[in-house]
């Protein structure tokens, strides 16, 4: 089959639609937010975005200190 014998389907299924706009709404607040933060914070916007991904490292060792404890 040659490059110019391939097609590709142009099918576009609820499921699809809905991830595209879900991908869409959380791009766009990713690129968004730091602007609205530096406006607002200043310089203490960096400090503060260094501080949450700080704090949200400890989120997925969270579930293995809840399952390592002993049971009562």
């Amino acid at each position: 089959m040659s490059r110019d014998d391939e097609e590709l389907s142009r099918e576009l299924g609820l499921l699809s639609a809905f991830a595209i706009g879900v991908g869409v709404m959380v791009c766009a607040g990713i690129f968004v937010l730091p602007a609205s933060a530096a406006a607002t914070a200043g310089q203490a916007a960096a400090a503060a975005f260094v501080l949450a991904g700080f704090i949200a490292s400890f989120t997925p060792s969270s579930p293995s200190w809840v399952h390592s404890s002993p049971s009562a």
